[in-house]
């Protein structure tokens, strides 16, 4: 391109496309081109003659300390918050056949559109509420973990994210904006928050668990280095997150995935427990001042320490350690398993799976009934079953896991469970373009048709509404909808419409 600086290094073409009734017309993308000796430009470049010469129809500037832009650009909230640098330059175009000043263009994050010819561009996925955050127009790729709810102002939400960290919202989930700038939290942790707990008693206290690592606990993640260069750790906060303090120097460098609070502890010295993915569990019986490694008779030196829950009967704690290899293999030491302790985390017991099950994801409770335990898990593939995979699904246990029944079996891949104690319901999320719902202890499960996004997280409640649920997705934003679903939905999705 004869737009570039003279000598300069070569630049990336990454997209290239035409109009099928105007092959003169040309959009490329391009990243790196050095226009000059302090810029570097990204974006979209367009010829009207074949590509015997270009012009830069979009340039976004980077330059030593900063970036700008491209001025006839009007962007959202990626923009915003993250720079040009995120989503980068785009990966795939398209241009009307008709009209070739209309096009198209995708990134990591944003879909941006011209429609007269590059003279002006503006993106699709987002606009902003007046005097407020942003909303989405429908096209939103945050992956989401969980929606958390301030407990003295429902209006208040948290969702918890990879890749764009922690989004707020003060108004009730109508818009959001992202609360990891400029707050306290290290810049290397700014990407991932895997779960945050509210303080029920002291208001706008809690603690979140952040990380420069995306994606737990995908198996990709650690595949090829291991788990050595894991980073993140544990913060607080006292004012609803406005700012945050890190409270886990004593841990170290660590990817923390979940925080469990101790209601019965005191409020001023809450005992919280915390999940090390790769390190074990941690206690602090000070409010996260200080905190003890936890691990007696867990198995392995760099367990996979996934989540926990407590019973509220008695104050029993399980704990989730995810599997550490997909090779399909089971009982080897690379297995998932579930532990109990009875002693606060002191030492912990392994207890029984079901027998094809070496991956569990998640456990629930029954509130009335200590023994009645609901465990979901992730399936592996199996060499005498060709193309099937088995121990996934949903299992339920009447006698405290010494027994399991599998009650879910078509759905392999169900990443977590929730428990509505309103009402006794139970739902299901996963990765085979579902949710579930169960009004019957989990014997059986219903899919919640209108869901059709196909990597679900989790359902979380509505604390307003025991009608309402909001599910998580994995790349999808967050939903909000009927807890018994649309029977009258448009669904989009094939496989689960005929599979369930």
């Amino acid at each position: 391109m004869n737009l570039a600086l003279k000598n300069s290094d070569s630049h990336e073409w990454r997209s290239i496309a035409t109009s099928a009734l105007h092959p003169e017309i040309v959009y490329v993308s391009y990243n790196g081109l050095k226009i000059n000796a302090d810029t570097t430009c990204i974006g979209v470049a367009k010829s009207e003659d074949y590509g015997k010469t270009w012009k830069l129809a979009l340039r976004d500037c980077l330059f030593s300390g900063g970036y700008k832009y491209s001025e006839n650009y009007k962007g959202g909230w990626i923009d915003d918050r993250f720079g040009p640098t995120w989503g980068e330059n785009p990966f795939s175009i398209g241009v009307s056949p008709q009209n070739p000043e209309v096009c198209y263009t995708t990134d990591f994050g944003r879909i941006i559109k011209t429609k007269d010819g590059g003279n002006t561009w503006e993106q699709l996925y987002t606009k902003r509420k007046d005097g407020a955050g942003w909303t989405s127009n429908g096209l939103d790729v945050t992956t989401g973990y969980s929606v958390v709810f301030d407990p003295f102002d429902v209006n208040h939400m948290f969702f918890t994210n990879t890749d764009v960290g922690l989004m707020e919202s003060s108004d009730g989930g109508a818009s959001w904006m992202s609360a990891t700038n400029n707050n306290g939290i290290p810049r290397a942790w700014h990407g991932n928050t895997y779960h945050l707990a509210f303080d029920p008693d002291v208001k706008g206290k809690a603690w979140a668990v952040m990380s420069g690592v995306h994606d737990l606990p995908r198996y990709k993640m650690w595949r090829r280095n291991g788990l050595g260069a894991f980073n993140g750790g544990i913060l607080v906060t006292e004012n609803g997150g406005k700012s945050w303090k890190v409270i886990s120097q004593q841990i170290g460098e660590a990817a923390i995935t979940f925080l469990l609070i101790e209601p019965s502890s005191k409020k001023e010295a809450r005992t919280l427990y915390a999940c090390a993915f790769g390190g074990g569990v941690y206690k602090s019986d000070d409010g996260g001042k200080t905190w003890k490694l936890k691990n007696k008779g867990i198995e392995g030196t760099e367990p996979l320490t996934w989540s926990m829950v407590r019973r509220t009967q008695d104050g029993v704690l399980f704990l989730v350690v995810y599997r550490r290899s997909d090779n399909g293999t089971i009982g080897t030491d690379q297995d998932g398993a579930v532990y109990r302790s009875d002693n606060g985390a002191d030492s912990w017991t392994k207890m029984n799976l079901p027998s094809e099950t070496n991956c569990p994801t998640s456990l629930l409770i029954d509130s009335k009934n200590a023994h009645y335990l609901v465990l979901s898990a992730w399936g592996r593939s199996s060499k005498n079953r060709s193309d099937q995979n088995i121990g996934g699904g949903i299992y339920i246990s009447d006698d405290e896991g010494q027994s399991w029944k599998q009650v879910l079996h078509k759905d392999q891949f169900i990443h977590d469970l929730t428990y509505d104690s309103r009402n006794g319901r139970y739902y299901a999320c996963g990765f085979s373009s579902s949710a579930y719902r169960s009004n019957n202890k989990g014997e059986t499960w219903v899919r919640i048709k209108g869901f059709n996004h196909k990597l679900g997280r989790r359902v979380d409640l509505d604390p307003l509404n025991p009608e309402l649920i909001y599910i998580s997705t994995y790349g999808g934003g967050v939903w909000h909808g009927p807890s018994k679903g649309d029977p009258d939905a448009k669904e989009d999705i094939i496989t689960p419409v005929l599979a369930y």
